[in-house]
């Protein structure tokens, strides 16, 4: 489960490091050289500042993650609950996973309204919406157009909804109500925990929320309802 959680941020941190790496080469070529105008030298730089925060957020969300561990496992710090923008929080996160998106050759579609607080653990929300990401881009990956629609909606004045809906493999009707359960999954061992949706389904509990799946082959809707203290 750790390794699980500590990949996504390690691997986005190295991915925007590679790229940075690459940048700084072709900007030292380009020192001196008059074909290169000052545009060209700001769109470099730019590309620069965008992987060195992309960088900097994934190393932040990893020692996050290492502080949330110390403090299941101690107990020697309290998790800050607060209120906190939804819509931000998600959008964050894609960032970091935006090379696992071109990577997959998956499209991404979202529809996230704004001005949704919720009141809890962000980094909580964070792992929530990782681990369903991820899930879903595994599950998509043999499609013949890799989708994932995002959507983050108030239902009511007290209600809200986060749907990671794919157009993947599905899951089985036998395997759909185990899927919680620690350690299940369908992969072979070794590849997988089977740890990802245990614990989404704790932290949404966390939330005092509900989680709701429906899957068929071409189709997997994973929702989640939360509610909105005031």
């Amino acid at each position: 489960g750790i390794a699980h959680e500590m990949n996504t941020p390690l691997a986005a941190a190295r991915n925007a490091i590679d790229e940075l790496g690459k940048l700084i080469e072709e900007y030292s070529l380009s020192i001196n050289n008059p074909a290169v105008l000052p545009q060209d030298h700001e769109e470099i730089s730019n590309e620069m500042r965008k992987n060195f925060q992309i960088a900097l957020k994934s190393i932040e969300k990893g020692t996050g993650f290492i502080r949330g561990i110390k403090s299941q496992t101690f107990n020697i710090y309290d998790k800050k609950l607060e209120f906190f923008d939804v819509k931000k929080i998600i959008l964050d996160n894609l960032i970091l996973l935006e090379y696992l998106f071109k990577k997959n050759n998956c499209d991404l579609i979202k529809e996230l309204e704004d001005g949704i607080i919720l009141y809890g653990d962000p980094q909580s929300l964070n792992q929530i919406s990782t681990n369903l990401i991820i899930n879903a881009l595994d599950a998509c990956k043999l499609s013949e157009k890799p989708t994932i629609r995002l959507y983050l909606k108030r239902t009511n004045e007290d209600k809200v909804e986060l749907i990671v809906n794919d157009n993947g493999s599905g899951i089985s009707e036998e395997n759909i109500s185990k899927i919680f359960d620690p350690f299940f999954s369908t992969k072979p061992f070794g590849e997988k925990t089977g740890l990802g949706l245990s614990i989404v389904h704790e932290l949404v509990e966390k939330f005092n929320g509900l989680i709701e799946v429906n899957s068929k082959p071409g189709d997997t809707n994973f929702k989640i309802i939360f509610p909105i203290k005031n």
